[in-house]
This record gives C-alpha cells, sequence and structure tokens, in this order.
C-alpha cells in the first residue's frame, strides 16, 4: 500500500533576528479561529509593572518587557492606571518570529493581526477586572474573547505599532492576570493541507539540484525533509511551513510499513535559496 506522505515546498531567505483566516470576523473558510503565541501575564498594579511567561527581559531605556512565545514576541511598555476613570491601560507591540509576513495571506493584501484576550482574572483583591477598549470580540478557542485590530502586515523579524490595551479594574484589585494571543493570516496556511499533493517538481531529479556532502552524502539542494506527527493539526503544520519560510512545491508517496503509526505521516520537503548549511 502507498500512502502520500510527503510535501515539497519553497522556502524564501528568512530575515536574520528570526491558522487560518479570523473566523471569528468573517472567516470567508468558515472555520474555528484557533490563535497561536499565548502567553499569561500579570500585572501588578502597586508597582505598575507587567509580567509574562517565563522567557522575558527589560528595556531600561524605555521601560518596556519583551516576551517571547515561539512564533511571536510581545512588547508591553507605557502601564498607566488612571484612578478617576479605574481604568488600567499598556502599550502592546506584536514582533514576527515566522519566516513569513503575518497579517497578510498572500503577501501582498493586509488582512491585519490581531491581539486578543481570553481570560482575565483577579490574583490579588477582591472585584472583576473586564477589557475596556476592545475593537470587537474574536471567536477563538470556542468562545468570543475581546480582541484588537493591528491594521497592518508584518514582515519577519519585525515590530508592529502599538496598541493601547485597557481594563476596567476597581480600586479593590492589587493584581490581574490575562491570557494573550493573536490570530492572523499567513501564505503558509493558504497551502498547507493535511495531505500533501501526489506530484514532484520537474527539478527534483536534475543532476543540478544535487550535490555530495562529505559526511551525509548525496543530497537534494536546499532541500530539507520534514515528517509530521500524525497528530499535528492542520494549524500547527501551517505554522511549522510558516516558521521556515516555505511554500509548497510538490509532494511524494512513501510506503506504509506494519506496526510503525507514524512512519508514514506526513513528510515535507523543502526548497530554499538560502540553507544555513551551504
Amino acid at each position: 500500500m502507498m500512502l502520500t506522505c510527503a510535501a515539497f515546498l519553497a522556502l524564501a531567505s528568512v530575515e536574520p533576528s528570526r491558522a487560518a483566516l479570523p473566523a471569528g470576523l468573517a472567516d470567508e473558510r468558515g472555520a474555528l479561529a484557533t490563535g497561536f503565541g499565548e502567553v499569561i501575564c500579570e500585572v501588578d498594579v502597586r508597582t505598575t509593572t507587567v509580567r509574562c511567561g517565563d522567557v522575558q527581559r527589560s528595556d531600561r531605556t524605555t521601560d518596556a518587557v519583551l516576551t517571547s512565545s515561539l512564533y511571536v514576541n510581545y512588547v508591553f511598555s507605557n502601564v498607566q492606571y488612571d484612578a478617576a476613570a479605574r481604568l488600567h491601560s499598556l502599550d502592546v507591540k506584536v514582533q514576527n518570529k515566522l519566516g513569513q509576513a503575518i497579517g497578510t495571506p498572500d503577501g501582498s493584501n493586509v488582512t491585519g493581526v490581531r491581539l486578543y484576550i481570553d481570560r482575565i482574572w483577579t490574583i490579588q483583591g477582591t472585584g472583576t477586572v473586564t477589557a475596556a477598549n476592545m475593537d470587537d470580540s474574536l471567536l477563538v478557542n470556542g468562545a468570543h474573547q475581546p480582541s484588537w485590530l493591528y491594521n497592518e502586515s508584518v514582515a519577519p523579524g519585525a515590530v508592529s505599532s502599538a496598541r493601547t490595551v485597557r481594563f476596567n479594574r476597581p480600586s479593590t484589585v492589587q493584581s490581574f492576570g490575562f491570557r494573550v494571543g493573536v490570530y492572523t493570516a499567513f501564505p503558509a496556511e493558504q497551502q498547507v493541507t493535511l495531505m500533501p499533493p501526489a506530484t514532484e517538481p520537474s527539478w527534483y531529479e536534475d543532476d543540478s539540484s544535487r550535490a555530495t556532502h562529505p559526511v551525509w552524502g548525496p543530497y537534494l539542494k536546499r532541500v530539507a525533509v520534514v515528517r509530521f506527527n500524525e497528530a499535528a493539526t492542520l494549524s500547527e503544520r501551517q505554522l511549522a511551513v510558516a516558521y521556515v519560510g516555505g511554500t509548497v512545491v510538490g509532494g511524494r508517496a512513501c510506503s506504509a510499513e506494519p506496526m510503525v503509526r507514524t512512519t508514514c505521516s506526513l513528510r515535507t520537503t523543502v526548497r530554499a535559496r538560502s540553507w544555513a548549511w551551504q
């Protein structure tokens, strides 16, 4: 038995530094939104500081705090509290860590990047904290969540403009937490499917496409092979391809091997204009 299990991808050059359209809004494909890059943050009212996740650093010159997830970074700054209005605010920028632009499904048309908060809770004190100035709600992770639109695309390694996020906070709350994530379009989601195409590009067998490494032996120039676990979701596969700046150019079948469940799961091949070890 033969299974279609390999996809061939073309890589764009990744900027040196480093699924699906927003369904809760007007997703043309009707898929439920699944966010990514989620981190948990805590705001300390007394010190007007914000801390997020396990990996973060501070810029003492700007008082900005950067926290990292696999696919995006968040830059928090200008944390303030308006006692009269009982509003707590902070500015948020999003840095793109993918190898493709975000906020665009094809690299040219801009659909924007959406920041969402899917949970807010009180850590110290009493009372309920809520989002105050969201643009609208986004149906993400199975529920409607407040969201803020960055009406722009963000290139690989680049940082978005800032959006001010405000919270209604009673004076009885000394600290509160929230979970933040992003939902956005990127080119790989338009090409990567659960099953890859069953064709190979014409250049695959060309002598000019092949070389020999002194240790590894023959290999395909500017090509890497990635095998997905069968449990990997479509969104996870799309993000993995976007992370390396991949573009689908074909696919290949492989033989099923009895008793090995993951051997013939999706295998992805990438063609690149640049590659780290060349």
